[in-house]
């Protein structure tokens, strides 16, 4: 981190140097920064990490869950630092939308190699490191393999899986995750896209609505790469019977040519706010036929005379945006600790202020001003990527039970849906406060590209409101919340106990002590 800061420092001053305006600043005088330190010297840094109280190594366990995982985490982060492709060190800042494509794509091709044969604890643990590198390469990944790979092993049959999954884990095809339309995202009930079922052919009919507004949008490689989609339709038999919103794998380019299949239109969205590595696009499918086995059919299915077999509990449909919303939570942790890693370390470095005796000026990080803008923040991080591991944990093992327990499966779908809303909501609402605070204490600097903080609070801009609106997340887990406190009144069972996560979802006594005294103070006011 330090090698990378210096660099960033070299470039800067290359640029003043090198500058077309030389002529005009002749007099200034730069030497080129220096990160060894031949002397030995003790430096800023080394004096402020000797006054810590604890190890801060032991810390560093507790975070990544175990000392095996911090050290799996350093040499996954050595392979990718010492990779020639991967590591291309400050290189596509200065590049164009289509440059940083084109790298972001050899990059993609590039983990493929490395994560080949890998087991799959592994594979998501070199992509979390890898987002923390490059974001546009880490959301590629994510679409691919947590999204569209996601996708298929939660909602598709044995048969579905083993034919997709070997062409989706080995990049033969590139997937996309096709949910949100321009008209409708935190609503999908009311999407626009249609699917009915042709009996006379065996196949599904794709259309996109007659309104611009049913095109799907933000879509995450499609704009360029991507082969295949996972579509959300709302679907229709022969009948006209409505069978809710479906999955369906929906090729959109040939694999050789990358040419635009039949009655797909397709197209790039543009310039993001950040991370425009990935292609975000856009879909429309015009009378699109697909194979009846391109639904997935692991819940509900539509069988060869057009009778629907309804899921068991149709917000399985859904379940894929509970992984999105919680990954935001380590997004955002990620980002944040990137930011509050430079500014402290600024802070630390930057002097301002009446010199003392020796004629130093104090350091910016001794200012209580300061502190106050940077340490609550550094606590809240802390705790947000304990709260992540808790509700991972939980997450991961209710998806554990979709073949051992289904009972257990389908009951806890609101409960982790709720969690998830609330947590992701908070803690994103937190981190885009906390990444203007690191950026409002370095002052003027902050606003550099080099620095990189613009950068991160451009990649993180989309966390508060991909993978649902937090005003509607909010509202949705109020609504759990109501119906709980429901539950509760007629000593109904909330959460099931295997979860072991009723005291981190709800204070049940709280809310009740808290309703009573609303009811007994507008009594009184009345």
């Amino acid at each position: 981190m330090a090698t990378n800061a210096a660099n960033r420092v070299s470039i800067l001053l290359s640029h003043i140097i090198n500058s077309s305006q030389q002529s005009t600043c002749d007099n200034l005088i730069v030497q080129p920064y220096q990160c060894n330190n031949s002397k030995n010297e003790e430096t800023l840094f080394d004096k402020e990490r000797k006054k810590a109280f604890f190890d801060p190594r032991k810390l560093t366990y507790l975070l990544n869950g175990s000392e095996q995982a911090t050290i799996r985490k350093e040499k996954i982060a050595e392979i990718i630092a010492n990779d020639p492709i991967l590591n291309d060190g400050l290189a596509r800042y200065d590049f164009s939308r289509e440059e940083k494509r084109e790298l972001s794509v050899k990059k993609l091709f590039r983990v493929s190699e490395l994560i080949d044969g890998q087991s799959e604890e592994y594979i998501y643990a070199f992509l979390a490191i890898l987002d923390l590198h490059d974001t546009s390469l880490g959301m590629r990944c994510f679409i691919q393999f947590a999204l569209f790979v996601g996708s298929i092993k939660e909602h598709g049959t044995e048969i579905q899986k083993q034919f997709w999954l070997p062409l989706a884990k080995s990049f033969k095809i590139l997937g996309c995750f096709a949910m949100t339309e321009l008209g409708h995202s935190s609503f999908l009930r009311g999407a626009e896209t249609i699917s009915t079922f042709d009996v006379t052919t065996d196949q599904f009919v794709v259309n996109s609505g007659p309104n611009p507004t049913a095109v799907k949008w933000w879509i995450g490689q499609a704009g360029q790469v991507a082969t295949h989609c996972i579509a959300f339709a709302n679907t229709y038999t022969v009948s006209n019977q409505y069978c809710g919103i479906q999955l369906f794998i929906v090729p959109l380019r040939c694999p050789k040519t990358g040419k635009p299949l039949s009655g797909i239109s397709i197209g790039d969205i543009g310039e993001k706010a950040g991370r425009n590595g990935l292609d975000n696009g856009w879909i429309q499918f015009n009378n699109v036929r697909i194979p009846r086995e391109n639904m997935l059919a692991r819940w509900s299915q539509i069988d060869r005379d057009g009778k629907f077999t309804s899921p068991p509990n149709p917000a399985i449909a859904y379940s894929a945006t509970t992984t999105e919303r919680i990954s935001s939570v380590q997004g955002t942790v990620d980002f944040v600790s990137q930011a509050l890693t430079i500014a402290t370390r600024y802070g630390t470095a930057r002097r301002q202020g009446i010199p003392d005796s020796n004629g130093l000026e104090p350091q910016l990080i001794d200012y209580q001003t300061h502190q106050i803008r940077l340490i609550p923040n550094i606590a809240i991080n802390f705790a947000a990527q304990f709260a992540y591991n808790r509700v991972q944990a939980i997450d991961s093992f209710i998806k554990s039970k979709q073949n051992t327990d289904q009972n257990l499966f389908l009951k806890s779908l609101a409960d982790i849906h709720a969690i998830s809303c609330t947590l992701k909501a908070v803690v994103t609402w937190w981190g885009a406060d906390a990444l203007e605070q690191c950026r409002r204490s370095m002052g003027g600097h902050a606003y550099s590209s080099l620095s990189l903080i613009p950068s991160i609070i451009g990649d993180f801009a989309v966390f508060t409101t991909g993978g649902g609106d937090n005003s509607v997340l909010v509202q949705q887990a109020a609504r759990y919340l109501l119906k709980s406190y429901q539950k509760y009144k007629f000593n109904e069972q909330i959460i099931d106990q295997k979860l072991k996560s009723t005291e981190t979802t709800i204070d049940i006594d709280s809310i009740r002590y808290l309703l009573e005294n609303i009811n007994s103070n507008n009594s009184n006011n009345s």
